[in-house]
């Protein structure tokens, strides 16, 4: 606001919102898989690891779609939400949606840290993260306003989670590998098949071809067997908790 004023404060901010939004994914599944990750710890690691690896692959599974949707449709969202007015807004949506990804994997690499007892690595990433947002902000918004600050955002979460992340497997041993035994081929074949189904929709209901989209998405997931079978156990589990 001190560089630009409240119209373009109101631009970012109708973005943002849409965005924090999202926010209540990651959150409740990383406070619900925290007391699992530290209880494990101390004595299996490699039980940690495993949990590390497959809840990031669900995280992964469910921010792809939800960043391609929101970078996509991005007009068709503000224009929903806030009205014809807030049509610059798109802009910044469109940047952030690139945030869904990093915002919740960071999530995962964040919980997975305090479980290790590793608040001090939380601490120093949140202070370096902090430097660079204001740095950039002071250097960029004079020049592209609000679109500087959603760039910022992007780069600083990106920043922050790729340190999580490359100190969570440091410490665990654990290095990415593909979710099922075809790699991560599945996962990118519906990524595409996402991506056509919205290209499809253009200059229509993006209501009608939104949850379609998401459902070619996950069709192509389930057949091409991204999900093994400790995946669908855990699936069970969740859906037909054991009764006490």
């Amino acid at each position: 606001q001190f560089f630009k004023g409240s119209l373009d404060v109101g631009y970012y901010s109708s973005a943002y919102f849409v965005l924090a939004g999202l926010m209540f994914i990651p959150e409740a599944f990383s406070k619900s898989i925290f007391p699992v990750m530290a209880e494990v710890f101390h004595s299996a690691s490699r039980s940690l690891a495993e949990i590390f690896r497959r809840s990031f692959k669900y995280m992964l599974t469910i921010c792809l779609p939800t960043s391609l949707a929101g970078f996509m449709l991005a007009e068709e969202i503000i224009h929903f939400i806030y009205g014809a007015n807030y049509a610059p807004a798109s802009g910044a949506l469109k940047i952030l949606s690139l945030a869904i990804v990093v915002m919740f994997l960071s999530y995962i690499a964040g919980t997975t840290l305090v479980a290790m007892d590793r608040q001090k690595d939380i601490m120093w990433i949140a202070l370096l993260n902090a430097m660079v947002n204001v740095s950039l902000n002071i250097l960029w918004i004079p020049k592209w306003s609000f679109i500087a600050t959603s760039l910022t955002t992007v780069i600083t979460e990106g920043l922050g989670c790729l340190i999580a992340l490359f100190l969570v497997m440091r410490r665990l041993g654990e290095r990415m590998r593909a979710g099922s035994r075809f790699g991560f081929f599945p996962l990118i074949a519906a990524l595409f098949l996402q991506f056509v189904v919205l290209r499809l929709s253009h200059g229509g209901s993006f209501l009608l071809f939104l949850p379609l989209a998401f459902l070619a998405y996950a069709i192509a997931l389930i057949g091409l067997q991204w999900l093994d079978g400790s995946d669908w156990a855990i699936l069970r589990e969740l859906f037909n908790p054991k009764k006490s």
